[in-house]
């Protein structure tokens, strides 16, 4: 079974790979699953749930059930008392300082006594870590003499831990943000009369009602009304996208207008919106490459420094003449200064902030090593149809023979077209019915002919609808000389025909995404080579290149040759890869970053890829990359920073310089600077971002 357990003391990152081992390690564990950022154990295990609430409480934490019906993102784990037990330790402090020494005993019991426990856990197990290098520098400068430095360091421990917890709280948010932003309640439509339930008991099928300004509960599908729907939530877009029946609206969306009725598509569980805080959940829990080498790195270096302590208390009296006390005093400043709480936090909290930020713009992000590898990109690959296009074809010319009405035209077409399912068949009838024909005509032995079109006899007389070339060819009728340079422009072409005539041709296009030409451009500017990877013509293709500006393309390619492109354009340098279908799936797994088109885009894109744009909008491309350069420069500025700090401070320790309340400050200033210079990636905002923000503001 799996057990969900909310850690409410969660509070440092040291501590929470302490937790995971010491639950990992326990006989009838299978598997944990910690999530730093959102405060919570997930535990597969042979054990009922109180033996896992006490292996908890073992390693020195305070632990609930989390129910599969709790809110994850519930503000019960973010307790006080850290604040309450600072305030009370500055007190005593104060008063131990002003009044009476024996008041600092109780600023150090009180400032340390969450870390007493904790260092008490890790020692049974052999595992010196933060808590334990910080109880073993307060009862040693108890121990000689130096009450006061023992209680400084207890209260600005205290205080650190508070203002780290704090910090954290801030990247919390960034899940707990997408979350709220679905009501918890529906108004569902059942024997006919209206009831408010809980957004948990509505089923596929049932219909719910969401009135103006009113949050939509679930995804469904729009039985009747029109509005305005803001997609903010999922997209990043502000600008609302008119909606009516048939179409789709998502969870969390803000009806802005009039009265939608809704038939629910996919139950609160199963909703796009879920799915996202899915993904951005197992994101948060992901470690990047560079957390990784940073916490292998810890594991070394925290004994490392436990044994050098022990090493300068123990031969500095021989070694530099110093005394026992001046060297143990020197041993425990260097505990103190050395612990590795900022340089564990350097990657994961900045990540996290990221991941948040991209959430809030419409992108998915499925783990931090994504954005470390978007830093390094050098080309991006595009699948066309869907991706560059919005994937309709639509009629952009036509050229009908002189003296044939347009009616007969219309009915002819739509006649032969009548039941078909192919997208050009769809353009056709689309632009017949806008123009207001829908009338069929008497026809016989009509049938689809592979690589042809489509042929019948239409009131006693053969007719065609079929590729130039078969008209060409076969037929031995040659194009208006109108239409002879469409083809070049890469415009597909459907000509109509009887037995003696071409009747009409129709020219058919799949519209370039507006968003596709800036977002290209943009790339362009930061030296990333584009491709463009697609099954078309080469005449096509190459057409919609010149259009884009796209450096190099590949036509005529299947599912498996485009995966195949793929891994041979990532022996040179790191690639991108950006579609939307099915047939993309291989090679969106196959690139270093694969990114799906969410919105238009199919289920097996969104996942096999590490990263999705729900507002299918590729300009989109520009805040992911330019925030992945950020993202990577933030943790090599924190790792550096932290190291730096550390080395400083430890050569002022050997001339005696450094006490040890100088050396918690400088400890506790690197975990704040670097969890601060972490969380600016939150607000981080990009040229994109920067005018969706100003069209926001202009339409308010």
């Amino acid at each position: 079974m799996v057990t969900k357990v909310r850690v409410h003391d969660l509070d440092c990152p040291d501590c929470a790979r302490e937790l995971q081992a010491a639950v990992e390690n326990e006989a009838g564990v299978r598997s944990v699953n910690l999530n730093y950022f959102l405060g919570r154990l997930d535990v597969e295990h042979d054990l009922d749930e109180g033996a896992i609430l006490q292996k908890v409480a073992k390693a020195g934490h305070q632990g609930s059930i989390l129910s599969d019906s709790e809110m994850e993102g519930d503000e019960s784990f973010n307790r006080r008392p850290p604040a309450v037990h600072a305030l009370a330790a500055v007190i005593l402090a104060g008063l131990g300082l002003a009044v009476h020494p024996a008041f600092l005993v109780g600023a150090m019991a009180v400032g340390g006594w969450q870390i007493f426990g904790r260092a008490l856990a890790s020692i049974r197990r052999f595992r010196f870590d933060m808590n334990v290098l910080m109880t073993t520098a307060v009862i040693g400068a108890a121990l000689i003499g130096e009450w006061q430095e023992g209680a400084m360091v207890a209260v600005l421990f205290s205080i650190s831990q508070w203002l780290e917890q704090r910090s954290v709280e801030r990247a919390r948010r960034s899940v707990r943000s997408l979350m709220e932003s679905s009501p918890p309640e529906a108004v569902v439509i059942r024997n006919g009369q209206e009831r408010v339930v809980s957004v948990s008991e509505v089923k596929r099928g049932e219909e719910v009602k969401v009135r103006s300004g009113a949050r939509v509960p679930v995804d469904g599908t729009i039985v009747s009304g029109h509005s305005y729907v803001n997609q903010a939530s999922i997209t990043g877009e502000p600008i609302p996208v008119e909606k009516g029946p048939g179409a789709m609206v998502y969870a969390g969306t803000v009806n802005e207008h009039g009265l939608l009725v809704l038939q629910t598509d996919r139950t609160a569980g199963e909703s796009l919106l879920a799915q996202i805080v899915g993904m951005v959940e197992r994101a948060q829990a992901e470690k990047t490459p560079m957390q990784r080498f940073v916490d292998r790195f810890a594991s070394y270096y925290t004994p490392a420094v436990m044994v050098l302590a022990l090493s300068v208390a123990v031969l500095g009296p021989w070694a530099a003449g110093a005394t026992w006390s001046s060297s143990i005093y020197r041993a425990l400043s260097l505990l103190v200064v050395a612990c590795p709480c900022a340089l564990v936090l350097a990657s994961p909290i900045s990540m996290v902030a990221a991941m948040g930020n991209a959430a809030k713009h419409g992108i998915v992000v499925k783990g931090g090593r994504h954005l470390e590898r978007a830093a390094e990109v050098a080309q991006v690959v595009f699948d066309k149809t869907g991706t560059l296009t919005y994937g309709k074809p639509q009629i952009s010319r036509v050229w009908f023979a002189p003296g044939i009405p347009e009616e007969r035209l219309a009915k002819v077409t739509l006649t032969l077209e009548q039941g078909t399912d192919h997208a050009v068949a769809k353009a056709l009838n689309g632009y017949w019915r806008s123009k207001g024909f829908q009338e069929f005509l008497e026809a016989h032995e009509v049938e689809t002919v592979p690589g042809v079109g489509i042929r019948g006899v239409i009131q006693g007389r053969p007719m065609v609808l079929a590729h130039p070339r078969y008209v060409e060819d076969e037929l031995g009728m040659a194009l208006p000389k109108q239409v002879s340079d469409w083809q070049a422009l890469g415009i597909t072409l459907a000509v109509l025909a009887d037995d003696s005539q071409i009747l009409a041709v129709y020219g058919v296009e799949d519209t370039e995404r507006e968003s596709a030409r800036p977002a290209l451009q943009w790339l362009s500017q930061k030296r990333m080579q584009t491709w463009m990877l697609t099954g078309d013509s080469h005449r096509a293709a190459e057409a919609l290149a010149r259009r884009l500006g796209i450096e190099k393309i590949k036509a005529q390619l299947l599912p498996g040759d485009k995966q195949s492109a793929v891994e041979d354009l990532r022996q040179g340098q790191p690639t991108a890869m950006v579609g939307d279908g099915v047939n993309d799936g291989p090679a969106l797994a196959s690139a270093d970053v694969g990114i799906a088109m969410g919105g238009m885009g199919t289920d097996m894109a969104r996942d096999t890829s590490d990263v999705v744009l729900m507002s299918d909008n590729l300009r989109a491309l520009e805040h992911f990359f330019a925030l992945g350069h950020a993202s990577l420069a933030v943790v090599r500025q924190n790792i550096a920073f932290s190291l730096v700090l550390k080395l400083i401070a430890l050569a002022l320790i050997v001339p005696g310089l450094l006490t040890l309340w100088m050396a918690v400050v400088a400890d506790m200033g690197a975990s704040i600077l670097v969890a601060a210079n972490g969380l600016r990636l939150w607000s981080f905002r990009s040229r994109h971002s920067r005018e969706v923000l100003a069209g926001e503001r202009v339409r308010h």
